[in-house]
């Protein structure tokens, strides 16, 4: 045959596609003779477990409702973060530091209900914005409001006050529908809490004290993470408050990570609960350089927001404004307002209105302060993530990486301790 050798191989080619193309579509159909085959839900992609950040392998978007709910008398500031999408989704509450409302604690908030988790955030109104307009906080001693309200004789109404919250979410779950509270899972919870409320949370997870008798922890909580964990060592040996612990516990704090109302002056006490408690799923996440406020879930430093102007914070609803922050999405979120009434206890200001001033010093002293932040953020974010799925949904692949690839990711910027 003659012509260009070239010519005569594509000549070929083109001969043969279409046969080739017509035997794909027979086999596809069962030539012609069968039904066709069902399809079936598309196979997850695989999730690596290496040096790489963690992937839960979900990104929801999610809705926020607000309200105030009525528990054992007092009233309580209560925000559900949770999917839109239909399903059960594990429940975790998120307990806000002293002087918070239940719109603190976004980062941490909004990651976990984009990863699957329905996320409720619970602030009694004795512990909410009013304790920095007391006659004691007008007198600037903040060190004698936060004493009364970490005094452990308050431990066993916390933990009836939680289990009233569960009843609650359990009672709006079963009264079905299509709301936020029908896709709750309150057979699967995790407590996280920050400042105060990471001392409630280690209450939950078993934590004694002197001359109190604490209840059982709710039967259905799988874990829980303390954000800021809080040490008291006055009238019982460090070692016996936390020996008794037994569930997974998450601790996480940095050097940096003393408070504003002078009860922790040395962050180192904030890992004796880490290093008291015995051996099996404790964790604790240590970031080499982060304040108290951090730990707190805001999405920027304190001196970076307007809050000397406005007690709210600025740019609008941050939860139904679908920005994109460090370390996480926003979600494209809608519903409720979830902006933050009043100045918290770490405002750019001190003074009555806003509590004990916050950590605007110390971090101007740094440079390239929104990136630190920021990796501090995706840190946290990261680690507790896979430590919820780890506990929470029993995911294998959360375990692996928390044990085997998480400090690999971390880099200098943190470490995770496992024990």
């Amino acid at each position: 045959m003659c012509g260009d050798p070239a010519e005569r191989m594509l000549a070929r080619r083109r001969s043969v596609l279409p046969a080739l193309l017509a035997a794909m579509v027979v086999a596809a159909i069962g030539g012609g003779c069968a039904s066709p085959t069902r399809v079936g839900p598309p196979v997850p992609l695989p999730r690596a477990t290496d040096q790489s950040a963690y992937h839960s392998g979900q990104h929801h978007t999610t809705v926020s409702a607000r309200e105030t709910w009525k528990i054992h008398g007092e009233d309580f500031d209560v925000t559900l973060l949770s999917p839109t999408a239909r399903g059960a989704y594990p429940l975790v509450i998120y307990l806000p530091g002293l002087g918070e409302t239940s719109a603190a604690g976004l980062a941490w908030r909004r990651t976990w209900a984009e990863a699957g988790y329905a996320v409720l955030s619970v602030q009694p109104a004795s512990a909410s914005t009013a304790v920095w307009s007391s006659e004691r906080a007008r007198a600037f001693d903040f060190r004698a409001i936060a004493l009364e309200h970490f005094s452990p004789r308050n431990f066993p109404s916390r933990l009836a006050a939680l289990q009233g919250v569960i009843d609650e979410a359990g009672r709006r779950q079963h009264e079905g529908g299509d709301g936020p509270y029908s896709r709750i899972d309150v057979s699967r919870i995790a407590i996280a809490g920050y400042d105060l409320g990471a001392e409630a949370a280690m209450v939950v997870a078993g934590q004694n004290a002197p001359d109190t008798a604490i209840g059982p922890a709710p039967q259905a909580v799988k874990s829980v993470i303390a954000l800021s964990p809080y040490a008291d060592f006055a009238g019982m040996g460090v070692e016996a408050r936390f020996r008794e612990i037994h569930m997974p516990v998450l601790s996480v704090t940095s050097p940096d990570d003393t408070d504003a109302y002078g009860l922790v002056t040395t962050a180192a006490v904030r890992r004796a609960p880490f290093e008291h408690m015995p051996p099996g799923q404790k964790y604790l996440l240590l970031l080499a350089a982060a304040p108290h406020s951090l730990l707190g879930g805001r999405d920027e430093p304190v001196a970076e927001r307007d809050e000397g102007k406005s007690g709210s914070r600025s740019g609008g609803d941050p939860e139904s404004s679908g920005r994109h922050r460090a370390g996480g999405a926003g979600g494209g979120s809608a519903g409720g307002n979830d902006r933050g009434s009043g100045r918290d206890a770490r405002g750019a200001r001190g003074g009555a209105d806003s509590g004990p001033g916050g950590d605007v010093d110390m971090l101007s002293a740094r440079p390239n302060i929104a990136g630190l932040w920021a990796t501090q953020l995706r840190n946290v974010q990261g680690v507790t993530t896979a430590y919820l799925d780890a506990t929470v949904k029993s995911d294998p692949v959360a375990s692996e990486w928390l044990t085997r690839d998480a400090n690999r990711w971390l880099g200098g910027s943190a470490s995770l301790m496992v024990k």
